[in-house]
């Protein structure tokens, strides 16, 4: 999908000069980390841009970076923020569809279930994952807590798919070396969200990476001499989040 939405954004046309608030899309997060917390076995309502959840409330915002329709799909990029008081995790979403609100159905179910399952199971200081297992509930499934240095490590949901992937799925103990390298740079008081999307096909590979929703360069670098596992024609999305 986001091959798709990288040569739909180069053929030109009605871009996003600038980022700005996108309060459609703040709100379809704001759905998504309430159906979150639901599969948590939290009671939760969601007002707007805002969950309420028992006595806390969260604010839900988005970043739309660009948006554009073109051959009749409408394509967008934004950075979405989940904030509880001056605690704040962001990370990427995109999206494709025949309309806007067809493409933002899709795109923000998939940031739910790459990044939001571990930033409502950071909320939630739950070890036993409750977000991440009420997508994955086999009882073989890890429970993908690890640590780094200060911080205690929760990945999101491996999204993973192609023509052929690498049949040993996603090596998450690697990889977190890897992340250990850049998580030695970061404020360790505050939370930290890292994503990745790697993208391979007949064009090569695309690498694409991010600390905090903003791009990152150190993270790219660090995983650029990975060794991943053998496979063609296969893309990951990935998300850790890094809790004090």
């Amino acid at each position: 999908m986001t091959l798709f939405v990288a040569a739909l954004f180069a053929c030109g046309g009605a871009e996003t000069p600038e980022p700005r608030p996108d309060p459609q899309v703040a709100e379809a997060a704001a759905d998504a980390v309430c159906k979150l917390l639901q599969g948590g076995l939290q009671t939760c309502e969601a007002k707007g841009q805002e969950v309420a959840w028992g006595a806390r409330r969260l604010a839900v915002s988005a970043t739309l970076l660009r948006a554009e329709e073109r051959f009749g799909q409408y394509a967008f990029e934004a950075v979405i923020t989940v904030s509880e008081g001056d605690v704040q995790f962001s990370s990427p979403a995109v999206g494709f569809g025949g309309a806007k609100e067809v493409s933002i159905e899709k795109g923000l179910h998939e940031w739910a279930v790459v990044s939001g399952v571990a930033v409502v199971d950071a909320l939630l200081a739950d070890p036993a994952r409750p977000a991440l297992r009420a997508l994955d509930p086999s009882p073989t499934l890890p429970a993908g807590v690890d640590t780094l240095g200060a911080f205690t490590v929760l990945r999101g949901y491996s999204l993973l798919r192609g023509d052929r992937p690498p049949e040993d799925g996603v090596p998450h103990a690697q990889l977190l070396g890897v992340v250990a390298t850049v998580a030695d740079d970061l404020d360790p008081a505050v939370p930290h969200v890292l994503s990745l999307h790697r993208a391979s096909g007949l064009d090569g590979t695309e690498l694409t990476c991010w600390t905090d929703g903003k791009p990152s360069e150190a993270l790219c670098t660090a995983l650029a001499p990975f060794a991943w596992p053998s496979g063609s024609s296969w893309e990951l999305k990935q998300t850790y989040v890094l809790a004090p």
